[in-house]
């Protein structure tokens, strides 16, 4: 068993992911909700319209006679547009695009543009772009992913925030390090970086007894190792296993990826140096 401090350094980190999933998965499903509310009932519902006089209409000439930025004038119309047809007996009709709601990103269309659209013969003032009601699911998807991305964003962003809280420890590692199986004395072969810009992350080449592994791991605050020096390593000491290191006077170093065997086949999330190289500390 690691020590009650250690123990309970881990159940706090464990708690701290755990609620950060949650509050995370709370946002993303009240993003979609919010999305679904605000536009993403009626866009998807003129989606399907539209889809749906796609295969009982028959296209008609129109011309675009007005086209209106809602953006500048309504704080609800985010990136929106509103565009008016004339049809060929010379009503008027909204006209509808994948294009035209979100007319800041896409341009939407120009007044005087002709086109052919489909009418709602149930309510002949709302008309759909017959090029758009056939759209690729590409492009259809990229409309609602654009629409969701503009009302949703911001709470995806915080979600995508929280899904960072606590993860110094991967979810796989929290249980073997809460109860290690091992406790041994490891010896550093050589300190790999893996990124110059967070010397904290690295990468160590390990000796416990005749075997050797690559461990990725990332220290604790003014942690230098060095080669030649030791770890007191706690976990499941073998290919594959999750261990940490414990240091009194640092505190404890915590795994990014499970133990590799030295030159194991998948290797390391770093790099393995050839044998034949000459490995030095490059701290």
């Amino acid at each position: 068993m690691a020590t009650d401090d250690t123990v309970d350094t881990i159940r706090t980190e464990l708690r701290r992911r755990l609620a950060g999933l949650a509050m995370a998965a709370v946002l993303g499903v009240g993003a979609v909700t919010f999305w679904y509310v605000v536009s993403g009932s009626t866009e998807l519902g003129d989606l399907r319209r539209a889809r749906a006089l796609a295969a009982t209409q028959t296209p008609q000439k129109a011309v675009v006679v007005d086209v209106e930025d809602l953006s500048a004038k309504e704080s609800e119309g985010v990136g929106g547009g509103s565009a008016v047809v004339r049809l060929p007996d010379g009503a008027h009709a909204d006209l509808w695009t994948l294009d035209t709601g979100l007319a800041v990103f896409f341009g939407g269309p120009d007044e005087g543009e002709r086109l052919e659209v489909l009418v709602d013969p149930e309510e002949p003032t709302w008309a759909a772009s017959a090029a758009d009601a056939e759209a690729s699911l590409l492009a259809r998807a990229r409309f609602l992913a654009v629409s969701f991305l503009l009302r949703g964003g911001i709470l995806l962003v915080l979600a995508r925030r929280l899904l960072s809280v606590g993860d110094s420890i991967p979810l796989r590692a929290f249980r073997t390090l809460l109860y290690p199986r091992d406790h041994v004395s490891a010896e550093v072969v050589a300190v790999l970086h893996s990124d110059k810009r967070k010397p904290h992350r690295v990468t160590l080449r390990i000796r416990v007894g005749e075997d050797e592994y690559s461990w990725d791991a990332t220290l604790p605050p003014e942690c230098v190792p060095y080669a030649g020096g030791t770890l007191d390593l706690r976990g499941d000491v073998r290919d594959g296993g999750w261990v940490m290191a414990v240091d009194e006077k640092y505190g404890v170093a915590y795994p990014r990826s499970p133990l590799r065997q030295w030159g194991a086949e998948p290797p390391t999330q770093s790099w393995h140096p050839p044998e034949s190289g000459r490995v030095t500390n490059r701290w």
